[in-house]
């Protein structure tokens, strides 16, 4: 399987995944290996404290953690993109993780995001979700080389005090895309997301590459 460009350098963010008011660090690491599986990649998380983050306290997150959907492949790269934010406004935030190179569907590197929870004993694979093309709601249709999820993030965007979900999807053949979804009391719903293409954002037409990064 051929997998989407993708830096294999580990990239951090800060969020309260346990509302305890400190602020914790997940780290994503697409070209971890699990399982034997060579960038089948995973993210970790550093609990804050008082005195920073507690390297005692210290968590692991692949396709081959408890909760979490999927199973971890050769250049899934799990973890080439990660986004944190309270997407429910439960004072917990959660954690958007892009795996670009998954198969699915029999679509080689369509690509999907995982969201996995903040709860009161921190982040956890319980509950997680995977998103995609094909998810009920999210507009179009899976295909070979999207790379769905090599850029993401949450941010709330129309100030309603929950963060939304932007997806990036730069290696579509026909042109890269980006993919927006609300957060709401519930978490991120497909309901209502729409997709910006280049020429929708007013670049004057369609390629690839358009959505490789995101900023917050």
């Amino acid at each position: 399987m051929a997998a989407p460009p993708a830096a294999a350098a580990p990239s951090g963010l800060k969020g309260d995944f346990d509302g305890d008011g400190y602020r914790d660090v997940v780290i994503g690491n697409p070209a971890a290996t699990v399982s034997g599986k060579s960038y089948a990649g995973a993210v970790a998380v550093l609990y804050g404290s008082e005195a920073g983050p507690d390297g005692s306290r210290r968590a692991v997150y692949h396709q081959g953690t408890a909760g979490v959907p999927g199973g971890g492949e050769l250049e899934d790269r799990f973890g080439a993109s990660v986004g944190v934010a309270d997407t429910d406004a439960d004072g917990r935030a959660e954690v958007a993780v892009g795996v670009p190179g998954e198969d699915f569907a029999g679509k080689a590197s369509a690509g999907t995001v995982t969201l996995l929870r903040g709860t009161a004993n921190g982040l956890t694979g319980a509950g997680a979700r995977v998103l995609h093309r094909n998810t009920a709601g999210v507009p179009g249709t899976a295909a070979k080389g999207d790379a769905f999820g090599a850029a993401v993030a949450l941010g709330d965007r129309n100030r309603d005090g929950r963060a939304d979900l932007t997806v990036g999807a730069p290696w579509k053949p026909a042109g890269g895309f980006v993919w927006h979804a609300r957060g709401t009391a519930g978490g991120i719903t497909t309901t209502g997301s729409f997709n910006v293409t280049a020429a929708r954002a007013g670049f004057g037409g369609d390629f690839p590459g358009f959505g490789e990064v995101i900023a917050r």
